[in-house]
């Protein structure tokens, strides 16, 4: 099996990309301990035009690395910031793997985590897209799958307070399918998945041409999962487990806000509209 990797930088916090980048060194080692015939290829592609600082620390932490860990590492640098999407959209199309995986830089893998979604991947050839089990920092749950959104569920998710989140508890727990916590087996009935970490069968992504690259940033992972879903299942599979250090439009100032909702109008308008 051939796995691909592609992670898109913009000034992302060196902690977190150091944490990433060894998380996933150690995962796909352990992968292919498990599977001696897996080949990994990594691609990095940092958007920041100027410092190119997350460039530079990847080489720095790959240089030291295990050079058998990936059998191709490669570090692209954009001529332009050209959005989360469009980055990987610069590696998707290139590729020649089985499963490619679109990763965060502030995202740690569990050890298993890789080994457990090509498992499974392999297990259900009728599943095209897989999402994990997420915690944050503090170990608690996070919600990566989601119910098509209302425009107020959005609102009250981006931009009400996390204090006054209880008053649209039942709602939120809707929108993004709660009941999951308790659940301990595969779902492969998902609408929408974040796309932090996604497992996605490579041929499939490359037919729906990867990314919209008119989203420059939110809602390209709600509108690829609508898209995909169209030719295959998507799949929460919470033995595939992550820790994911994100945080919310509104907590990242002005110019987050302005693209989260331009995208949304923008998700809204190609998707559908639905308001409460």
């Amino acid at each position: 099996m051939k796995l691909s990797v592609s992670i898109v930088t913009f000034k992302s916090d060196p902690v977190l990309l150091a944490a990433a980048l060894q998380s996933l060194l150690q995962s796909v080692a352990h992968a292919r301990r498990a599977m001696p015939g897996l080949h990994a290829q990594l691609f990095i592609v940092e958007n920041e035009i100027r410092e190119r600082r997350g460039l530079r620390q990847a080489q720095q932490l790959l240089a030291s690395a295990q050079s058998d860990v990936f059998a191709a590492v490669e570090l692209l640098a954009s001529a332009s910031n050209v959005g989360f999407g469009g980055g990987h959209n610069q590696v998707i199309n290139t590729l020649d793997s089985d499963v490619h995986l679109i990763l965060n830089p502030d995202v740690e893998l569990a050890d298993d985590a890789v080994l457990n979604a090509l498992r499974f991947l392999d297990a259900e050839p009728a599943v095209g897209l897989l999402s994990p089990h997420a915690v944050d920092a503090d170990d608690s749950n996070l919600y990566l799958c989601k119910r098509y959104p209302a425009v107020f569920d959005l609102f009250v998710r981006g931009f009400v307070p996390q204090r006054w989140h209880p008053l649209f508890r039942n709602r939120l727990a809707r929108y993004e399918m709660r009941e999951l916590d308790l659940s301990q087996v595969p779902l492969a009935t998902v609408e929408i998945v974040s796309g932090c970490c996604m497992f996605v069968r490579t041929p499939l992504l490359q037919a729906i041409g990867g990314f919209n690259d008119k989203y420059f940033l939110y809602f390209e992972d709600f509108d690829l999962s609508l898209r995909v879903s169209k030719l295959a299942k998507l799949a929460y599979v919470p033995t595939v487990n992550i820790i994911h250090h994100g945080g919310d439009a509104a907590r990242k100032g002005w110019r987050h806000i302005l693209h989260f909702t331009r995208s949304g109008f923008r998700f809204f308008r190609d998707h559908g509209w639905r308001w409460v």
